[in-house]
């Protein structure tokens, strides 16, 4: 008994440590007009929403809709391997997130994920972005 606790416990550690250092998240939502996430996410309607076009064809097809459920899974340990479970783990939230609509990309840390022009379809302002930052993105765009 000592010994599948200590190999549990060494197995717990190694997926933090997957977890910590070397999986990156890439957080998206399906849903641009939740005034929750504006809350939440661009502080306070401060900030802006990028649309993007998600297909199998760009950096955003390999993204995965997150579950939400009422009680997580159980996860055993000893049933999958740790790349697995962390992949479980990220992709699984409360039921009360759920109005988020979430997607998420998974990578290693080390990864970049690129986007190109082609594959952005909409800016949507906060109405409360400050009038400047408002300007600035729109000369980015003109620029472009």
């Amino acid at each position: 008994k000592a010994e599948l606790e200590k190999q549990t416990n060494r197995l717990r550690e190694e997926i933090r440590r997957i977890l910590n250092e070397e999986i990156g998240v890439l957080s998206l939502s399906a849903k641009n007009d939740n005034i929750l996430m504006w809350a939440h996410y661009a502080d306070y309607h401060k900030g802006f929403c990028i649309e993007f076009k998600r297909s199998q064809a760009n950096a955003l097809g390999a993204t995965k809709p997150v579950h939400y459920v009422k009680e997580y899974p159980f996860l055993s340990y000893f049933d999958d391997l740790p790349g697995n479970i962390v992949k479980k783990m990220i992709l699984t939230k409360a039921e009360d997130w759920s109005y988020e609509a979430e997607w998420r990309g998974l990578n290693t840390i080390d990864t970049e994920v690129y986007y190109t022009d082609d594959m952005i379809t909409g800016i949507i302002f906060g109405f409360r972005m400050p009038e400047d930052h408002n300007n600035e993105i729109c000369q980015i765009l003109k620029d472009k």
